[in-house]
């Protein structure tokens, strides 16, 4: 236990103390490791005990995601995810995409045109108020992005805030990429 306590505090392990029955933990040496079930609570001492095996599994499984995740994210560059995030969204495999994208935020918060995919790929997915909370991260981030500002109104003509979705088609950084017939849906 002494090797594996070492390992989960170097991180390159997890450590998951499982608590079946009730036990003085004050003196564990896992104490301080987040314990399963939820609230440490012994699986003997639930109501339902297959509600507590539930829980355990939802936890275990967000862990190991979680550590996935961070593999990956370590193994790939902010350009490899961005190109991912872009191949998926081409083929239309918006929820793959969208995992992508955010490795990419995860890398560089600033990088305003993963933040404008990724609203991008929200729109398609349906979730409006996601994808202009995206978009308008992109134009944080990009203010004289014009096309930023498109698709910013696009998603609000979605979310029917037309007269929002207006005057976005009618700014002076929307009309410089289109000056005629200003963004294609106004």
């Amino acid at each position: 236990m002494t090797q594996a306590l070492k390992r989960h505090n170097e991180g390159n392990t997890v450590v998951i103390p499982i608590i079946l029955r009730p036990v003085d933990l004050r003196r564990a040496p896992f104490n301080t490791i987040q314990l399963l079930p939820t609230d440490a609570k012994p699986v003997t001492k639930w109501m339902n005990q297959d509600d507590a095996f539930l829980s355990m599994i939802h936890s275990i499984e967000d862990v190991v995601q979680k550590r996935f995740l961070q593999s990956q994210t370590l193994q790939k560059t902010k350009e490899q995810w961005f190109d991912e995030g872009k191949l998926h969204y081409e083929s239309k495999h918006y929820e793959e995409a969208l995992v992508a994208l955010e490795q990419v935020a995860l890398l560089d918060p600033q990088d305003a045109p993963s933040h404008l995919y990724k609203g991008i790929t929200l729109q398609e997915l349906q979730r409006y108020d996601e994808a202009l909370a995206a978009e308008e991260q992109a134009i944080f981030l990009d203010p004289t992005n014009a096309r930023y500002h498109c698709y910013k109104g696009g998603t609000l003509r979605s979310l029917k805030c037309f007269r929002a979705a207006l005057v976005v088609g009618k700014s002076p950084e929307c009309l410089l990429v289109f000056p005629l017939n200003r963004c294609s849906w106004s």
